[in-house]
């Protein structure tokens, strides 16, 4: 398949109808083809007792005996009000791979008979999202039809079309496929890339337009978007709950599309993803808090969402890392879900694994990858630590986010969290799944919309116009959820932020990370904000970061620095010092602009999700226990004045391993006519002055006449570290010595 061009993507983006021309289509009068061939068929068999697959393959004869044989359908589920089994519809699909396997009839007899069976007895009342089960049912007709296609009669294979047409017409994203969106939310999931096409892949011969109007979609749509942020080495910007959830999908659809023959639709970009998941995981083993997402309550590190996407990934990428991250999580490929709530989507059934696992591929553990991941645009992301794991492990997570989808994304351009020992810089509120009218916590609750999802719950920027109204208090601007790929790019306000320079060196726990970006658009003012994000990791145990965070604000709006925290933080004039507790981690913040800052403290019991006075708690008491870390409250930083045009945040910060240890740096304020400089008896970090509105960008940026910078040297002394970041690309001279600054990185580093 040749590489899909611009001009195809955007002609189908106007229309809703079916392809007339598709890029790929199955092969015709071929079984099996659904997620193998004939060929892949015979190396699952050789390698059904491979040390590897063989508690799969045991598991899988035992579930299938336990039902085979049996007058098996739905029956009430004790203290449910449903009529559900993830495990029966597991023991239907092993029938059919059994079949497979053998080609004895009697196996494919019982698992239409037992389909049928469950299509009649299935009641899934009380199921919120009901549509996951539906989707499932659909995926296990289309197995049956496809893995026993010799052994069905006509009217056996006719009504397993008319039983998943029935479960299509139940999906949100109806029949045929038009409703919902194809960026996020549900319809991004299990329903088209995962049930409709593996449907339209089995039953291709006779129901042609099940095919039609799947593929359609799919290439006219979703793949588009795809080939877009996979570019940032991410699936999605759906955050560390949802992301490796929905993207589970994704993968899905490409496995069963290379399975029959054809090419990626994605041209091998979502390999680019392979670890991305690996460094959402904290070195405590519970995840970096971005978008919605349960790890404020629990680790989830080993859930299914993580193991599962990492078992399709290293299947489609052949990555030796995800198969170890897999491995590790599914205690030697021992552990499988079923979905027996009907909830779960991410299920791992044994004969899924025996499908996808590659037993010549050898795992490598992925704490030998280097300790920084950046994800590029369109999101500009890093994580980095000083090490994978250890007692005092410091580590960043870093955001600039040039796009949003919104949906469960949050409101948190040019953000950043601090870890050492415990979370330092943290992100405030909680996030329990559920919809309605959930007063503890769901996805519509007033805590969730109105608190978690926005900026003051992050690490960000306030453009504050009043602090007395929820709509003044400054806070980026809330979007809706993205219908297409082609409302991302056409309307502006889901491009909020533009990265204009990165750098990182880090190795072995010493080194440098610098990102910046203009995040101006991020908020309703027609303000100028750009945020400089510098880390110096030091190689020193107790003492192992220095962060810096430099913000340029132009509005009238005045512009607030906002640090979150897990327990109450002290104030003593222009420092706040915060305690991860009993974990001995420890973080100062110098505040080094404005030089009489105004430093307002709120939290605490009844004001942990307070924004203009009212605490948006939504009955988040019941929901969150002691070792949530939904947050004590925050701490507002701003200038002492009342009308602002022009201003200037710095904030300098060290990070300590232990409650009691080495003193704090004295780092001090240098200021000449371009920079300001943070100063200390080590080093000289210094940030240009000379942004201006016009993209982030200083009016000589690009240019190379070589100016020349004169720091003062009983000041900046020789020997001393000595960065200057967000210069214009060009060379520059500073106190007699030239370097080259590329336009990728406006970082100078003298020493």
């Amino acid at each position: 398949m040749k590489a899909i061009s611009i001009p195809f993507i955007f002609c189908l983006f106007s229309a809703r109808l079916f392809c007339q021309t598709l890029p790929v289509n199955p092969p015709e009068k071929i079984h099996p083809r659904l997620l193998f061939t004939e060929e892949k068929l015979s190396q699952i068999k050789e390698n059904l007792h491979h040390p590897e697959n063989l508690p799969a393959f045991t598991e899988s004869e035992k579930i299938l005996a336990e039902y085979f044989g049996k007058e098996s359908g739905f029956t009430s589920v004790k203290k449910r009000s449903f009529r559900w089994s993830g495990k029966l519809v597991a023991a239907i699909e092993a029938a059919a791979f059994k079949y497979a396997l053998t080609r004895e009839k009697k196996y494919c007899d019982w698992a239409y008979k037992t389909f049928l069976n469950c299509c009649n007895s299935i009641d899934l009342t009380g199921i919120y999202d009901d549509y996951r089960p539906y989707g499932q049912m659909i995926l296990t007709a289309a197995e049956i039809y496809d893995w026993a296609y010799s052994a069905l009669s006509e009217k056996e294979k006719a009504e397993l079309y008319k039983q998943t047409v029935s479960f299509m017409k139940k999906l949100q994203i109806g029949y045929p496929p038009l409703k919902g969106k194809s960026v996020t939310g549900h319809s991004a999931e299990g329903q088209l890339l995962r049930a409709y096409l593996a449907a339209a892949i089995s039953m291709y011969d006779e129901h042609k337009d099940l095919w039609e109007m799947s593929a359609s979609r799919f290439y006219s749509e979703f793949v588009p978007a795809r080939l877009f942020f996979y570019e940032s080495h991410a699936p999605n910007f759906q955050g560390t709950g949802y992301g490796p959830y929905r993207s589970i999908f994704d993968l899905w659809a490409c496995l069963m599309i290379k399975a029959m023959g054809a090419e990626d639709p994605y041209q091998g970009k979502a390999a680019l993803w392979s670890h991305y998941f690996l460094y959402n995981i904290r070195p405590d083993k519970m995840t970096w808090h971005i978008g919605d997402d349960h790890s404020i309550e629990k680790m989830i590190y080993n859930s299914f969402r993580y193991t599962a996407n990492a078992i399709l990934h290293y299947s489609l990428s052949k990555d030796p890392y995800a198969k170890f991250f897999a491995r590790e999580g599914l205690d030697n490929f021992t552990k499988f879900k079923y979905n027996e709530n009907g909830e779960n989507d991410e299920l791992l059934t044994p004969v899924q694994f025996l499908i996808f696992n590659d037993v010549a591929l050898l795992p490598l553990d992925y704490k030998n990858l280097p300790s920084l991941y950046y994800a590029p645009s369109p999101l500009g992301e890093y994580f980095a630590f000083s090490a994978w794991d250890g007692k005092n492990v410091a580590a960043l997570h870093l955001k600039i986010g040039e796009y949003a989808q919104a949906n469960h994304e949050h409101q948190d351009a040019g953000s950043f969290e601090i870890f050492c020992n415990g979370l330092l810089a943290s992100t405030a509120g909680f996030y329990v799944s559920g919809g309605g009218k959930d007063k503890n916590g769901g996805y519509r609750a007033e805590h969730t919309q109105k608190f978690y999802h926005s900026s003051v719950s992050k690490n960000t920027i306030l453009l504050q116009l009043t602090p007395d109204t929820y709509e003044g208090y400054g806070l980026q601007r809330p979007l809706p959820e993205a219908k297409n790929f082609e409302q991302i790019l056409s309307d502006r306000k889901y491009k909020r932020a533009k990265i204009t320079a990165r750098y990182d060196n880090l190795k072995d726990g010493k080194g440098l990370v610098f990102l910046a970006g203009d995040i101006s658009n991020a908020y309703d003012e027609s303000s100028f904000v750009h945020r400089s994000m510098l880390a110096l990791f030091t190689g020193d145990e107790k003492k192992p970061l220095y962060f810096f965070v430099y913000d340029q604000v132009d509005s009238l709006a005045k512009g607030i620095f906002l640090l979150n925290t897990l327990s109450e933080p002290i104030i003593q004039e222009n420092t706040i010092t915060v305690s991860s507790g009993e974990e001995r981690g420890r973080l100062k913040n110098i505040v080094l602009l404005p030089q009489s800052p105004q430093i307002k403290k709120i939290g605490g019991k009844g004001h942990q999700w307070e924004i203009a006075g009212k605490n948006y708690s939504g009955g988040s008491e019941k929901a969150v226990n002691e070792k949530s870390e939904s947050g004590w409250g925050r701490v507002e930083i701003s200038s002492s004045g009342t009308k602002n045009e022009s201003q200037t945040l710095f904030n300098a910060m060290e990070v300590f391993s232990g409650e009691k240890g080495l003193p704090a740096e004295e780092i001090r304020l240098l200021q000449t006519e371009d920079f300001d400089i943070a100063l200390s008896e080590e080093f000289a970090l210094g940030f240009y002055k000379g942004k201006k509105k016009n993209d982030g960008k200083s009016e000589d940026d690009g240019k190379s006449e070589n100016p020349a910078i004169s720091l003062p040297e009983k000041e900046v002394k020789k020997g001393m570290r000595l960065v200057l970041c967000n210069l214009p690309a060009g060379k520059w001279t500073v106190n007699g010595k030239t370097y080259e600054v590329s336009h990728e990185s406006k970082i100078l580093i003298a020493n």
